[in-house]
């Protein structure tokens, strides 16, 4: 919804609407895709295979620091905006998982993150030395660095 209704950045904007489908159609696969990443079963199908395609090939405008900025503009709006219960941790995991997600793409499509991409508040959150859940960050961070190392899209292999 969020996206559809972005006057401000209209190639940003495109590059969603342009798919056909209509917005309603374009939800439901963002759902379907988030319930697919989030483990409630494969809801998305070909995964990550279709949505590095998909980023590729139809929203290869958008995949760059202007477009990484304005998505996660959008998703800090969601996150805002959403009743996400109680525990601190549902969002800490959501942004772990942009984060990370945003700093392959970046790798990927060669451009710039930190704080302009992210926002102060989350950068210093991911970044900060003292994470209370290193453990998973950690993790997470060295999935990053694997798939840097053998990334299909740059050819790249591990030496």
């Amino acid at each position: 919804n969020r996206v559809y209704h972005d006057t401000d950045a209209p190639s940003f904007r495109a590059a969603f609407t342009r798919l056909g489908g209509g917005m309603q159609g374009h939800i439901l696969t963002q759902l379907d895709f988030w319930a697919d990443c989030m483990g409630a079963g494969e809801h998305y199908p070909g995964g990550q295979e279709r949505i590095e395609m998909h980023h590729r090939c139809f929203a290869s405008q958008a995949m760059n620091q202007t477009g990484a900025q304005r998505w996660m503009f959008h998703m800090h709006g969601a996150l805002d905006s959403s009743d996400l219960g109680t525990d601190p941790r549902v969002r800490n995991s959501i942004e772990d998982f942009l984060f990370i997600t945003m700093q392959k793409y970046a790798h990927q499509f060669n451009f710039e993150t930190g704080p302009l991409v992210y926002g102060e508040e989350m950068y210093a959150r991911q970044t900060h030395p003292n994470r209370q859940d290193k453990n998973f960050h950690t993790f997470a961070v060295s999935q990053f660095h694997q798939a840097q190392v053998n990334d299909p899209v740059r050819g790249e292999t591990e030496a």
